[in-house]
């Protein structure tokens, strides 16, 4: 019955027994639904139509005691050789009829009944899952959008203050061929420093042999003379 009715909350004397609400709401909803119903597009009719007391029923369980309220759930029921203009599952008022007629007579219903109505199911109408999560997402995304900001910025702001050697690993191709050329180069600096200091051990090695040979000449020249 969710798609075919509706209801109301209505602050009422809690200690009035509850079956004298009936007949009076009954009453006054039959005599709104009439004058709503005169545009028969709005309730899918061919003709117009009016409606009694006894077209207004009660979802079973209502109405009832809720948190110092009255809770009304109620159907409407087409009366008798009515004619939609077209084919539906049900001989009822649709919810959203039953939602649109309570909006535009709110004020009309509750001067009738002299009832304070606190409010009414709108159409269209979720489950109790689907209405917290409608309302829970509000926040977290409001939570959400600065929060992404404080990163996106975090971020920003974090990359310009790394060292080199971190963009080197952190880099795509780029960085990966730098520190290949880095590598290269430190390999033949260092075969370069090798090659020197070889080329160096070899000309003190030369120095020394030369002096060796000197002196052998020196010595052999002062035989001679004393010869």
């Amino acid at each position: 019955m969710f798609e075919w009715s509706s209801g109301i909350r209505v602050a009422y004397c809690v200690d009035a027994p509850l079956p004298d609400l009936l007949s009076p709401f009954r009453r006054t909803f039959s005599k709104v639904a009439t004058k709503y119903c005169h545009n028969i597009t709005a309730c899918n009719l061919k003709k117009q139509l009016v409606f009694g007391p006894e077209h207004i029923m009660f979802v079973e369980g209502f109405p009832r005691r809720e948190y110092g309220a009255i809770h009304i759930k109620f159907y409407v029921v087409f009366p008798h050789n009515t004619e939609a203009a077209t084919k539906q599952p049900r001989p009822l008022l649709p919810r959203a009829v039953l939602s649109d007629i309570i909006s535009k007579h709110l004020t009309e219903i509750s001067n009738r009944l002299g009832w304070s109505i606190i409010s009414y199911e709108k159409y269209p109408r979720f489950d109790s899952m689907t209405e917290f999560m409608n309302i829970a997402i509000i926040p977290i995304v409001i939570f959400s959008i600065p929060l992404m900001i404080f990163l996106a910025y975090w971020t920003s702001s974090l990359r310009p203050n790394m060292s080199s050697e971190a963009w080197l690993v952190t880099g795509a191709t780029g960085g990966k061929n730098a520190a290949l050329r880095r590598t290269m180069e430190i390999i033949a600096e260092q075969n370069a420093e090798i090659d020197r200091q070889n080329r160096m051990e070899l000309t003190k090695h030369m120095m020394i042999t030369g002096g060796h040979e000197g002196i052998t000449s020196s010595g052999q020249m002062l035989l001679d003379v004393a010869r």
